[in-house]
């Protein structure tokens, strides 16, 4: 026995939990680290019920592509198009000029259904970069747009030839797990943005969608299924956290569990998790989930912006009260009301009314992009702000970084020949103004082989890493192939984000070898010092943990007081305990915090100019205050710095 596409407000209580954690988790990740994953228990959702209305519209003879797609439209696009026009309005007066563009082009790749391939393209879903992006969260709804257009006409096209559509279910499905499961280990970003390798969850609830629909889910709820999905989707989001492989393997635990839940709750109209889920309150919050997702993200990063990047849970509670009105409003009076409006009425209205709609936000968005987010709207301090050179110069290259994506370099080509490696990632590359300066002091070359966010090892790049993963493993072999060819060499400079590596696992490394990072770089450092090397490791720099220009050019234009100091809190070399068991008196470790801050306090200012440039990376005012320590550091010079010195401080 068929049955027919009904309301089931249990649907709307798992929605609601679904958007209740990803809320939680952009509120403070730490108190629900796995939350994101509420993403895809709405792909497994739509999936149960788009798959629903296409097969049974096929089924019935009525099915019409341009008619399922106006109907989307109809239900979608006005909250949509509310909430980025809203954004880009807000925008001028808070948002800096390259954030204004940027949200610009995020809009315009958006009303294409293309944010997510927008996304994959200029960063990563859980870098610093990304945490600052106004519409990250559209990544999703396009990746369900783009399942929208294409999957009826997939079923179309398999219904029409064999008036079945679950093989071809099965088929994609399988295609789209595998792709995810091959390619996660190698670009992970590629897997979470993109729909190719997002398409099995959606399918997966499409699978469940057919069972349904063929009387296959009858009986009543079993308390062994609701127990196994409670447990799996509890363990997602407790144990998932930024630095899970995200999706690959670790997808299948919340699509499973929500797997079993919805056979679960749509067995019967009874039943101890259905009856919870049908709660009126958890049911209002899921039929308003789709706005909630909509406005909570803006809503959030708009007040980080203001007030800080934590937030203090008074200004939570504001946010989260904020975003229940809009969303109310929205979910009332767009949502349900444009739905069914004359002017959105019929299939062709529906297309005509959303070109409409989106003319406003293009016109705007094209606005900000050609006038380069209104810059001039920046006070004469936060333009000089964000007019800081970045980035040194590298010095003759041999690499191409465009095409290699890292630098090999020769800073100070026409002085002595290069007696020093500097090895490293971005926080290397910074320390290349105090390099310029050293090797323009002592008339010799420096040579450096730096690659953002590649840690200086033999061999092995982070698994979890946004980079050119290839690119890196490139540089490394660079730097060894200087090393092993280059006799005027005699001393490695070794510099990186040693937290950023410290609890990776690695990919790329040669066969037989360690996966872990600290026992690559221990590995490396004894090679090194095997070969009659000298070998100087940099600890990690103090951290100011805020955009230092950004903060303070987003300060000078909302007409907050500037920001002085920061503390310094890491211990010394507390990622490098691991180096404490190397003796040898050609290793070098160098700290120098006490150069940049006194007492653990750190000014941010020096003569005038802003010590860095970022969260993280040392600005040129901030490397040239390091430049005696660096030359000594070099020439092997103080006392103190030996391997005796270094594993004293680390015990």
């Amino acid at each position: 026995m068929q049955k027919k596409l009904t309301y089931l407000p249990q649907l709307d209580g798992l929605r609601a939990v679904a958007v209740l954690a990803v809320v939680a988790f952009h509120s403070r990740t730490e108190w629900l680290s796995g939350g994101f994953v509420g993403v895809d228990v709405f792909f497994v959702l739509s999936g149960f019920l788009i798959t629903q209305m296409v097969v049974g519209s096929l089924e019935a003879g009525r099915f019409s592509y341009v008619g399922f797609i106006a109907g989307r439209v109809r239900r979608l696009f006005p909250a949509y198009l509310v909430t980025v026009m809203a954004c880009l309005l807000v925008a001028p007066l808070i948002l800096l000029p390259a954030e204004f563009e940027r949200l610009a082009e995020t809009a315009l790749a958006s009303l294409f259904f293309l944010s997510n391939a927008f996304f994959y393209q200029n960063l990563g879903y859980f870098d610093a970069a990304a945490e600052q992006q106004i519409l990250l969260h559209t990544w999703s709804l396009a990746v369900e747009w783009q399942f929208y257009l294409i999957f009826p006409a997939v079923l179309w096209v398999a219904f029409r030839f064999t008036g079945k559509v679950l093989t071809a279910l099965l088929l994609l499905g399988a295609a789209s797990l595998t792709l995810n499961l091959v390619m996660t280990p190698h670009d992970a970003k590629f897997t979470f943005f993109m729909f190719p390798a997002r398409a099995w969850e959606l399918i997966a609830g499409g699978l469940l969608g057919l069972a349904y629909m063929k009387g296959a889910l009858r009986g009543r709820e079993r308390l062994a299924y609701t127990l196994a999905g409670i447990f799996l989707l509890g363990v997602a989001f407790v144990f998932f956290d930024k630095s899970t492989l995200f999706p690959g393997v670790a997808a299948i635990v919340p699509v499973l569990a929500t797997v079993l839940l919805v056979y679960n709750i749509t067995q019967a109209e009874t039943g101890l998790l259905t009856s919870w889920l049908s709660w009126r309150p958890l049911v209002l919050i899921g039929k308003m989930s789709y706005s909630l997702y909509l406005w909570h993200w803006p809503i959030l990063l708009y007040a980080r912006f203001y007030f800080g990047d934590e937030l203090s849970f008074v200004q939570l509670l504001l946010c989260w009260t904020i975003t229940v009105v809009l969303s109310y409003g929205s979910w009332q009076w767009i949502e349900s009301r444009l739905r069914g409006h004359r002017w959105l009425a019929g299939k062709w209205r529906s297309y005509i009314g959303a070109v409409v709609m989106s003319a406003p936000v293009a016109v705007i968005a094209g606005m900000v992009m050609l006038n380069d987010g209104y810059h001039k709207r920046l006070p004469e301090r936060a333009q000089h702000l964000m007019a800081i050179e970045k980035w040194p110069d590298f010095g003759s290259c041999v690499t191409n970084y465009n095409e290699d994506q890292y630098y090999n370099c020769v800073v100070e080509p026409e002085g002595k020949p290069a007696t020093t490696l500097v090895w490293g990632d971005s926080h290397a590359q910074t320390l290349i103004w105090a390099i310029n300066s050293i090797a323009e002091r002592r008339r010799t070359a420096v040579r450096h082989v730096t690659k953002g966010g590649c840690p200086p090892i033999f061999y092995g790049v982070p698994v979890s890493a946004n980079i050119d993963k290839d690119a890196c493993l490139e540089a490394q072999k660079s730097a060894k192939q200087i090393i092993e060819s280059d006799p005027t060499i005699k001393t490695v400079f070794i510099a990186a984000r040693w937290p950023l590596y410290q609890a990776t696992t690695l990919t790329l490394t040669e066969d037989q070898a360690s996966k872990n990072f600290v026992d690559t770089l221990t590995t490396t450092i004894n090679e090194l010092l095997e070969s009659g090397l000298n070998v100087v490791i940099v600890d990690s720099l103090p951290e100011p943990g805020f955009d230092v220009a950004n903060v303070l050019a987003r300060r000078a234009l909302i007409g907050q007081q500037s920001i002085d100091t920061f503390a310094d809190i890491d211990l010394p070399f507390q990622s490098l305990k691991a180096l404490k068991d190397i003796k040898s008196p050609n290793l070098s470790l160098v700290r120098l915090n006490s150069t940049l801050c006194s007492d653990g306090h750190c000014p941010i200012w020096e003569n005038g100019e802003i010590r860095y440039f970022d969260g993280d990376h040392l600005a040129k005012a901030g490397a040239q205050i390091l430049i005696d320590d660096i030359d000594k550091a070099i020439a092997l010079e103080p006392a103190g710095l030996r391997s005796a010195e270094f594993v004293g401080a680390v015990q």
